[in-house]
């Protein structure tokens, strides 16, 4: 899975907070669809959407890739 510049923000953000991918989906999913650190609704729901998808080892993966 390619990560963009704007997603690995948010994901170096959820390795900051030390949450698991169950833990992002539900902060995104609190704050429903608002925007979060400066990115829109549209990113949010992006988010979303790949945290849904992936599995807990794929997440693992990307935050160790990525942070």
């Amino acid at each position: 899975m390619r990560i963009t510049y704007e997603q690995k923000l948010i994901f170096s953000s959820f390795g900051a907070e030390d949450l698991s991918r169950q833990g992002a989906l539900d902060l995104l999913q609190a704050v429903e669809y608002e925007d979060y650190k400066g990115f829109g609704r549209r990113f949010m729901t992006e988010m979303i959407a790949i945290l849904a998808e992936i599995s807990d080892n794929e997440y693992n993966k990307i935050m160790k890739e990525n942070l």
